[in-house]
């Protein structure tokens, strides 16, 4: 599936994933193998969540506190795994009717640093 987050919108390839809770896209700076990794710090909607915030605190045992920030680290069955900074951000979707869903301050894992092969796939999306 094709999505775009940021503002500005940047195109991301995603993986549609049934087994999973998480929402996460690869960001900058990226340790891992892959495609192109969008710049999702360069975004004008782009928020770190903070640590103490409703939205960190309903993540229950995935997240964790570093400085002030909602952090995570989310392992597969395979024993992958991705790691960094809950966030908020704009969300764009394909829409059919000419007229794209857009979501404002949507919560999604920024991961910096992945186990997870995926090839050129940039992010995963829970149904």
């Amino acid at each position: 599936m094709v999505v775009q987050l940021a503002t500005p919108p940047q195109t991301l390839h995603a993986l549609a994933d049934t087994g999973s809770d998480l929402v996460w896209a690869r960001c900058k700076p990226f340790n891992g193998t892959g495609g192109p990794v969008p710049n999702l710090k360069s975004s004008l909607s782009y928020k770190p969540i903070r640590c103490l915030s409703s939205q960190c605190r309903a993540l229950g045992c995935d997240a964790h506190c570093s400085k002030t920030r909602c952090r995570f680290q989310y392992g597969y069955s395979d024993g992958s795994k991705l790691a960094r900074d809950f966030s908020l951000d704009t969300l764009t979707m394909t829409g059919t009717d000419g007229k794209p869903p857009k979501f404002n301050n949507f919560c999604f894992g920024c991961a910096h640093q992945a186990s997870v092969k995926i090839g050129r796939i940039g992010g995963f999306f829970m149904l």
